[in-house]
């Protein structure tokens, strides 16, 4: 190749005819081959990770997880409650802990917390979903006809209870021996429970309204709770003895109510009548205090005139 000298005696290449420096394109070539090379050297660095970068790729996306597998209400519930009556019947209520619950039912710890604060709460849950199977089974068979009194009645939506109940049997009875040793709850399951009994009275075409209803469901706790503790140990699917106890249990809470109308008739009368005496005095009270403004209006109005 013909070179020529620059003026501080170096040489350097000479420009052809034909365009551009031959030493410039091959140079360009050179760098644009290894530019190409580093590419693809990082392209492979980022496909196959070093085990310190995969490391915290896999941390990362550890943490980003969800703190437990998401299911629908209805499921987690079942899981949750199913849960804990086989644990219940297994170990015992007592010992039974929501690390054991969360475990057994597959729903995460963190999630078992959002759903229930204790062992109590899922307890009334419970119970609530018996009021919901009891309550479905009636409307679908209200086509059936009713029975022919409200004893009657009762008698049925206690039975049909007793049979939502039988899945569950060792697991209450567990519950039964052990949850008077444990507040745990108690609050809220007494309030669940006695919701339940209104429920279940007006399940069965009884009015719980007012004082009547209040002692009606009263009454049907003391009967359901007698009830239970036979059936609890009834081996017997026929459940003769279940059966004999309610109906004696229900004729005698009847006679007890018979016996009280008198009484809380007039009971009832008297509340009404201190409310409407109290009533009366709250407007006097009123009345007063209205007319006691208006004359210090008055003497005001009377005082700027005569100034």
């Amino acid at each position: 190749m013909a070179k020529e000298r620059s003026d501080n005696g170096d040489q350097k290449p000479k420009r052809t005819r034909k365009g551009g420096l031959r030493e410039g394109r091959a140079s360009g070539r050179a760098a644009r081959a290894a530019s190409a090379r580093r590419a693809g050297e990082e392209a492979r660095m980022e496909a196959e990770p070093s085990p310190r970068r995969g490391r915290r790729t896999e941390r990362a996306r550890t943490e980003a997880q969800p703190a437990g597998p998401e299911m629908p209400g209805n499921e987690e519930r079942r899981r949750v409650i199913d849960a804990t009556m086989r644990l219940a019947a297994d170990q015992g209520w007592t010992a039974l802990s929501m690390q054991d619950i969360a475990r057994e039912s597959g729903v995460a710890l963190p999630r078992l917390r959002a759903r229930y604060a204790t062992k109590g709460a899922i307890l009334a849950d419970f119970i609530r979903s018996i009021d919901q199977a009891v309550l479905t089974r009636i409307e679908r068979e209200a086509a059936g006809g009713e029975a022919a009194s409200p004893r009657d009645r009762v008698f049925d939506v206690l039975m049909m209870r007793l049979e939502a109940l039988e899945p569950y049997k060792a697991g209450l009875k567990a519950i039964f021996r052990d949850v008077a040793s444990t507040f745990d709850g108690l609050p809220e399951l007494f309030v669940t429970q006695l919701n339940s009994r209104r429920w279940m009275l007006a399940a069965a075409g009884v009015r719980t309204h007012g004082l009547d209803g209040a002692m009606k469901a009263a009454g049907l706790g003391l009967v359901y709770g007698r009830v239970l503790r036979v059936w609890v140990d009834e081996e017997d699917p026929g459940l003769p003895k279940t059966m004999a106890e309610l109906d004696r249990q229900l004729r005698r809470g009847a006679q007890t109510l018979n016996r009280l109308d008198g009484p809380i008739a007039m009971v009832g009368a008297t509340m009404r009548l201190a409310c409407s005496v109290g009533q009366q005095v709250l407007n006097l009270g009123k009345d007063y205090r209205r007319a006691r403004q208006e004359r210090r209006q008055q003497r005001a109005g009377e005082a700027r005139a005569a100034g």
